[in-house]
């Protein structure tokens, strides 16, 4: 069966479970192999370490379709016993992932995120962190698997999570090779997913303030992003399934709406 593969951070994740979000759709709507590997947390190195592995075990993938998140979060691979006990006991981000996007008890990656919560992050954000790295670092993800499909011939399609700051990537010097190189019409919208729901009517029935399990955009905002953006892309690699959309779409609106009003 063709494969595809996608990818992102937690609004991406391939085990939210809380309502379904686009990445629960495909196999719905089309006959295919769903490689499925958002993570929780994550940030661009571990969404571009994870997608080369995939990639390169299934090179016979029919499409690749990638999420990118905010550029600084930090990922750390961590496999030292007592610092991944330490991890355990945080507030936030107290888990680790494996490359196959599973969060586990053993070695894995930190997902640390933008959150400065505890003292490993309170460490590096006061004495290493730097702007102009973190861009460096995750556009040469982006640029790494836009050269990997490319180079196999593998149809791929990227899309912002949230913002970029592209007047400082403009104007940085030491980033301007990979602004240069990066073919940012491969972008399925120069809009990021999160900025389309702020500004989609969906919006007026988010929830996130009732609880931030809740940070990926609503159920209705999932499966209309979906269709708009994703079942095209779906239609031109794999054959569609029997099943009526519009069925799955009204689910999603009727959850998005009771969860509203619980």
């Amino acid at each position: 069966m063709s494969k595809l593969i996608t990818s992102g951070c937690g609004i991406s994740q391939r085990d939210f479970k809380h309502y379904p979000i686009w990445v629960h759709f495909p196999t719905i709507s089309h006959k295919l192999k769903h490689i499925s590997i958002g993570g929780p947390a994550v940030g661009n190195e571990y969404i571009g370490r994870t997608c080369k592995k995939h990639i390169l075990e299934n090179l016979d993938v029919e499409a690749v379709i990638v999420q990118w998140t905010s550029i600084g979060k930090l990922d750390l691979f961590v496999e030292n016993e007592n610092t991944l006990d330490e991890i355990k006991d945080f507030n936030l981000r107290n888990f680790v992932v494996d490359m196959n996007s599973s969060v586990v008890n053993h070695r894995g990656f930190w997902p640390s995120s933008n959150s400065s919560d505890n003292f490993i992050k309170e460490l590096y954000n006061n004495n290493f962190k730097s702007k102009i790295y973190d861009h460096i670092k995750d556009l040469e993800y982006i640029l790494d698997i836009q050269t990997l499909c490319e180079l196999h011939g593998i149809p791929y399609y990227f899309f912002f999570g949230y913002e970029f700051d592209f007047e400082f990537i403009r104007n940085t010097s030491e980033l301007e090779h990979l602004y240069k190189s990066i073919n940012w019409n491969k972008f399925m919208t120069r809009t990021p997913m999160y900025a389309l729901y702020q500004n989609s009517d969906e919006y007026k029935l988010d929830i996130f303030d009732k609880d931030p399990r809740y940070m990926s955009p609503n159920s209705a905002f999932q499966i209309s992003f979906y269709i708009k953006y994703i079942v095209p892309i779906l239609n031109e690699r794999f054959t569609p399934t029997n099943f009526d959309i519009t069925r799955l779409e009204n689910h999603c609106i009727n959850l998005a709406k009771e969860m509203k009003n619980k």
